[in-house]
């Protein structure tokens, strides 16, 4: 009797440490973005302000910096691997607003 109590209790322990174990260290998920669109609203933001050529070169760097550290950081943040939108053929999660949403005020900070 005390021998299946101490297994059914070894069981329930090792079932819940398993579970939380697996969601831990679940399988990143694949998620897309459209880099075309990113890309061509900050070329609309830089028209609209009538840059100059040596403005352009350098919002693009910064442009260009922080599109990268906010797709790595979604990436780990969310534990997600993101590919461009246009490389996909079928399925995945669309995150190109979010994506605009933190480049947007990630330049915005640094300004």
């Amino acid at each position: 009797m005390r021998l299946m109590s101490l297994l059914t209790r070894s069981t329930l322990a090792l079932s819940v440490l398993g579970g939380v174990f697996y969601s831990v260290h679940q399988h990143p998920v694949l998620v897309t973005f459209d880099k075309d669109v990113v890309q061509g609203q900050f070329i609309r933001q830089l028209a609209e302000v009538n840059a100059n050529e040596s403005q352009v070169e350098q919002s693009s760097r910064r442009f260009n910096t922080v599109l990268q550290q906010v797709l790595a950081n979604l990436a780990r943040q969310k534990n997600v691997i993101i590919l461009k939108k246009s490389d996909v053929l079928a399925g995945g999660v669309d995150i190109t607003d979010e994506v605009i949403l933190k480049c947007h005020q990630a330049m915005r900070k640094k300004s």
